[in-house]
């Protein structure tokens, strides 16, 4: 009896020489609970356990997709420990979902960019489009660039060629709507907005302004905007 009471005697004094290595105890103060400050911000998690007796260490941050940045990840000792107060208590908070890499996507054509886009675990943004001399339709740029790190789930945006700019706008001013519409169509190009402007005049319905201007080189099926006179 004697011999086993020695024995778990001396194993309650191993239990205690490591409890006080791994949370050293600061003016032999007595063990409290430590606290729950997972999902809380950095900030908050110190004060919590400021005030229930414990020191915290804040040891870097890891990607986590479901705890937002900046909030606590995990802690060790884990909430609802006994330690002594005084003790340290570890944190690593949250630098929020992993970074996964934009796909280059240079080259495809839209619907291909955007079924890659989606598997990589993005969603697509705003479709833009630039004159290039990459043919119509064919992606020519993201926003961001391939390559950078954005969390998955983010938005990106796609920019296609229109094609190259081969065709040159003709002199439209002065025309009547009809006319600038057949001279357009000739050039392979389209009218784009018309907008009236009242001029208080007798006078027939005539092109008063273009954009782009004339001699300006836009992709085929460009379409060029109109203000139109009105009496």
């Amino acid at each position: 009896w004697m011999a086993a009471s020695g024995v778990v005697a001396g194993a309650a004094l191993v239990g205690l020489v490591a409890a006080l290595v791994l949370f050293p105890v600061k003016g032999g103060a007595a063990p409290e609970l430590v606290e729950q400050v997972h999902g809380l911000s950095v900030d908050e998690a110190q004060r919590v356990l400021e005030a229930a007796g414990f020191e915290m260490r804040l040891d870097g941050e890891e990607p986590d997709p479901g705890v937002p940045p900046g909030r606590i990840l995990w802690q060790d000792p884990p909430p609802g420990t006994s330690m002594p107060g005084g003790g340290t208590v570890r944190v690593v908070a949250s630098s929020g979902p992993p970074q996964v890499p934009v796909p280059d996507l240079i080259g495809y054509d839209l619907d291909l960019a955007v079924r890659i886009l989606t598997a990589a675990g993005f969603r697509k943004g705003t479709t833009d489009s630039v004159a290039a001399p990459a043919e119509a339709g064919v992606l020519v740029a993201t926003r961001p660039g391939a390559g950078s790190g954005r969390p998955a789930g983010s938005t990106v945006d796609l920019v296609v060629s229109r094609g190259p700019a081969t065709i040159r706008i003709p002199h439209l001013t002065g025309l009547t709507l009809r006319e600038a519409r057949e001279r357009l169509l000739t050039a392979g190009l389209r009218v784009g907005t018309i907008q009236p402007r009242l001029t208080g005049e007798e006078t027939a319905v005539v092109i008063r302004s273009q954009s782009p201007g004339a001699g300006t080189l836009i992709p085929r099926d460009g379409t060029v905007n109109l203000v139109v006179a009105r009496p």
